[in-house]
């Protein structure tokens, strides 16, 4: 009898079957159709990008970056971008795939077509799902533009501030040669100046590089000269132009060949220096590679041809007469901006690192959020006003406001906005570019104080209160009175106890002046003893009273000091109207000097007969 056997297995239907096998194939349609949309995301970006597998295979170059680089897909990175057998030194792929962090430099590199470009590399890891890092991706970016940009303000820079330290020409040469070439990277550089009796080029310096050996080349530079069209000096010189040798090991006008060859040198260009139109030097400039003709580089290096002759010719001017001057400018290596997005309703889409930087906020904690609510102290009248211009299409393209830092710091920003529109023409938000001018700013509102308030007594100054009594005088706030203060026996302080006495006395002047009067009124220290004050809406009575004020003010002040120090003649008078403001402040000025006059005399001010300012002028 047969064991009956168990039916340890499902066998699947065909349909069954076909519900996998299709299932399957959706499956994999998915991820094509992902892995397309991922690819041709990436092939739309303009900068240069390729992905890189933990093998240091290529897995992925996208358009921007095949044309500049050519087609490597599957070659490894070393070999295909390099030509090396091993891993590059310093590489930042090898870098990223290790640590898993990002990374960032700039550098200048050399193209397959020969070209040298300024470029911004990020490498960024890609992980899996547990984390684990499978590949890098690379960005590349050119900033030529921006460096050679960088390139002409520091070298500027660099020449203008050694001339201006250097005591003479002749020390100043060798340093502008090192200046410039540490700037653009370049080997060896050498200044030709024009005999003018013999009438050829001549070596007057060089610099290089400490590791390059050019000591035969700088000898035999040194021991010849070059005529008009002779050798790369020669031909810039004859043509008033800049020139570039791509190799001189290949070049048939060049008399050096031999000594380039000993110490590596291969490519080179020159610009002339020039002095009142007239060709007076040449600078040569060396590589050890073999540069291909940068037309760019060339017009960025051109104009310090002249610079450095216009320099020459101050220098030459000044002489005995130089004195230790320098000019302090800043290389901005990159220009710190705030870049947001911020939809109609005022919330934050897009913000840039910088902003990260100048706030104290992380990124998470602002996307989402509403800009006026995060960073404006009672945003919400501004809010307001922000989605009346979305609705009205009115923003304002410029205007400057305060935001508020994580820690409370406010700063100033100037901003610059664009309207952004969707794809059916409806406004859908604002791209904002800010400039923190907070210190500006600053100095903007710290120079305007200083235009309008003495040094001394922090009063107002003579030029403020002019403006103020041309202003009072154009308006309605009368009636007017003038104050007119003078410190008493200034000069006896002086004289018997110093300066510095004499200071202290008119500051405590300034002081009771500023006690004794309102707010509004415009209290001004016009002269070295004389002091004025401005009262709009005050007659007759009132300036009176405030003149009492002043009296009791100064006895105050000389009981706390123990002393009777402090004198101060007051002369007053008001204008009703604004024809009469000249008359007044000529009038409160006669009177100030009648009461000083009697103090001096000893007699009352109602019994003095010279009651008009010549006459007082001439008792005095």
């Amino acid at each position: 009898m047969k064991a009956k056997r168990d039916n340890k297995f499902s066998f699947q239907t065909p349909e069954n079957n076909c519900e996998k096998v299709q299932s399957l194939s959706n499956a994999i349609r998915v991820a094509e159709e992902e892995r397309a949309r991922y690819e041709a995301f990436i092939a739309a970006i303009g900068d240069p990008i390729t992905i890189i597998d933990d093998n240091f295979r290529i897995l992925l170059q996208n358009t921007a970056f095949t044309e500049m680089m050519g087609e490597h897909t599957g070659e490894l990175c070393y070999r295909a971008y390099h030509g090396f057998e091993m891993l590059c030194d310093g590489c930042l792929v090898v870098k990223s795939l290790r640590d898993g962090e990002i990374h960032h430099t700039e550098k200048e590199a050399l193209r397959p077509d020969g070209t040298y470009h300024y470029q911004e590399f990020t490498v960024s890891p890609i992980k899996d799902a547990h984390g684990k890092v499978i590949a890098a991706i690379e960005l590349f970016r050119d900033i030529t533009e921006r460096k050679q940009a960088e390139l002409r303000l520091a070298s500027q820079l660099a020449v203008s501030g050694i001339l201006a330290e250097s005591s003479s020409v002749e020390a100043a040469i060798p340093l502008v040669i090192e200046s410039i070439c540490r700037s653009i990277g370049w080997d060896l550089g050498g200044v030709w100046w024009v005999d003018q009796q013999e009438n050829r080029l001549r070596l007057v310096d060089s610099w290089h590089k400490p590791e390059v050996n050019a000591s035969g080349f700088v000898a035999a530079s040194s021991a010849r000269t070059f005529s008009i069209g002779e050798g790369l000096p020669g031909r810039v010189w004859e043509s008033r132009q800049e020139a570039w040798i791509e190799d001189v090991l290949q070049d048939d006008n060049y008399p050096r060949k031999l000594f380039a060859a000993e110490c590596g040198l291969r490519g080179a260009f020159a610009f002339p220096v020039t002095l009142g139109g007239a060709v007076v030097g040449v600078m040569e400039f060396y590589s050890q590679d073999v540069r291909t003709p940068d037309p760019a580089f060339l017009r960025v290096m051109t104009p310090l041809g002249s610079q450095l002759g216009q320099l020459i010719e101050r220098k030459q001017a000044e002489k005995a007469l130089r004195e230790s001057e320098r000019r302090f400018r800043e290389t901005i290596e990159n220009i710190h901006l705030i870049a947001l997005e911020l939809d109609c309703e005022g919330t934050i889409i897009f913000c840039n690192d910088f902003l990260l930087e100048l706030s104290g906020w992380e990124r998470n904690e602002l996307i989402g959020i509403n800009w006026f609510t995060r960073f404006i102290l009672d945003g919400s009248d501004l809010l307001d006003r922000y989605e009346n211009f979305i609705m009205t299409e009115t923003m304002p393209t410029h205007y400057e406001n305060y935001i508020r830092t994580r820690s409370g710091e406010h700063r100033c920003v100037a901003w610059n906005i664009t309207v952004l529109y969707a794809a059916d023409g409806s406004v859908s938000g604002t791209a904002c570019i800010g400039e923190d001018i907070t210190l500006r700013k600053f100095a903007d509102d710290r120079l305007r104080y200083m235009s309008t308030h003495d040094a001394m007594t922090t009063l107002y100054n003579r030029a403020f209160f002019d403006e103020e009594l041309r202003r009072l005088a154009q308006g309605r706030r009368f009636p007017v009175s003038i104050v007119m203060a003078d410190v008493d026996g200034l000069k006896i302080v002086n004289d018997a106890r110093g300066h510095e006495a004499g200071d202290m006395l008119i500051q405590l002047a300034a002081r009771v002046l500023s006690e004794a009067f309102r707010i509004e009124d415009v209290v001004a220290r016009i002269g070295g003893d004389e002091f004025a004050v401005l009262l709009p809406d005050t007659d007759e009575e009132a300036v009176e009273r405030a003149l009492d004020r002043i009296r009791k003010c100064c006895e105050s002040a000389n009981r706390v000091s123990g002393e009777n120090s402090l004198s101060i003649s007051l002369g007053a008078a008001t204008a009703k109207t604004g024809l009469e403001i000249s008359a007044v402040l000529k009038l409160s000025d006669e009177r100030m000097y009648r009461e000083k006059l009697t103090r001096k005399r000893g007699i009352s001010p109602f019994s003095c007969a010279a009651d008009s300012y010549g006459q007082l002028q001439e008792l005095l």
